[in-house]
């Protein structure tokens, strides 16, 4: 006889699979047999304290090894490294308007 999830255990098991989804760098839908390779950042000093760095990032993660795209991006770190207390991550928007 098959059991049932019924209240906690239903919770537990959307719990577990948003947490899965949700995981950085684990784009949805993009299990294949190849994996495309995490950028290595290359950091340069914008203005201001900011550094700026280009991903390079497949345009289809179905399709890792196919066309990319090169994302701009840009960080202030922490003035005092022993300090700091993570990060935060903004994505200001787009296509269409802004975040």
């Amino acid at each position: 006889m098959a059991s049932v999830l019924t209240g906690r255990g239903v919770r537990a098991v959307v719990a577990v699979l948003c947490a899965t989804l949700a995981l950085p760098g684990v784009p949805v839908g993009a299990a294949t047999a190849t994996e495309a390779a995490t950028p290595q950042l290359t950091w340069t000093d914008c203005e201001d304290g900011f550094q700026c760095a280009t991903a390079e990032a497949p345009l289809d993660y179905d399709r890792p090894a196919g066309a990319k795209v090169e994302l701009a991006v840009i960080k202030l770190p922490a003035p005092d490294p022993a300090k700091k207390i993570g990060t935060l991550f903004v994505n200001f928007g787009g296509p269409g308007g802004s975040g």
